[in-house]
C-alpha cells in the first residue's frame, strides 16, 4: 500500500461572513463562471473511463470529450478537450493508498473504487471555489478535488475524495 504523508493542507479558500459573501467573492468569480460554462457543455454526458496519476485525473466522456483535472499554483484546475488523452498510469496508481493528514487523522484512499463507482453515470455539474473543485455525478457522492503538499520530495498531490 502506498503511503502519502501530508505536510500542508492547501485550501487557500478565504473565510467569509456568509455563504452569500462567499458566492459573490471576486476571487472565485472567474473560476465559478468557467465551471458553469463547462457544466453547460458536459451536463448529462456519461463517464466512460478514468485515468490518473498523483497530479492529474482524466475523465473520458461519452460525448467524445475528456475532462482533465490537474494542479497549478496550489489550486485544482481543469480543462475540457475533444478526444481521449493518453495519460500514462502505472499499476501502482490503482493500489490502495493511505493518506496521513496527522497522527490522529488517516484515510484509506481507494482511487480505483472512486472511479469505478462513477463509470456509466452522467455528470451533473462541476463547481469551482477559489482553489477546490467539486464534480457532481448522478447517484453517487460529490467528488472533491484538492491540492495537498506532501512531506516527501514528490511535493504536490491531487487528492480526490467523496464529500457531501
Amino acid at each position: 500500500m502506498r503511503r502519502f504523508v501530508i505536510e500542508k493542507l492547501s485550501f487557500p479558500e478565504t473565510a467569509y461572513d456568509s455563504i452569500d459573501d462567499a458566492i459573490a467573492a471576486p476571487e472565485a468569480a472567474g473560476r465559478r463562471a468557467l465551471s458553469e460554462a463547462t457544466t453547460q457543455t458536459i451536463r448529462g454526458s456519461l463517464i466512460q473511463d478514468f485515468r490518473w496519476n498523483d497530479r492529474r485525473v482524466e475523465i473520458d466522456l461519452a460525448s467524445g470529450q475528456t475532462l482533465t483535472i490537474f494542479l497549478r499554483d496550489g489550486s485544482t484546475c481543469w480543462s475540457l478537450e475533444q478526444g481521449e488523452l493518453s495519460l500514462a498510469t502505472t499499476v501502482q496508481d490503482r493500489e490502495l493508498a493511505e493518506v496521513v493528514f496527522s497522527q490522529d487523522l488517516k484515510e484509506r484512499w481507494d482511487r480505483a473504487r472512486l472511479a469505478s463507482d462513477r463509470i456509466g453515470r452522467p455528470i451533473q455539474k462541476i463547481f469551482a471555489g477559489e482553489a477546490l473543485l467539486f464534480v457532481y455525478v448522478e447517484g453517487v457522492p460529490i467528488l472533491l478535488f484538492s491540492w495537498l503538499q506532501r512531506k516527501d520530495p514528490e511535493g504536490e498531490l491531487l487528492h480526490w475524495s467523496e464529500t457531501e
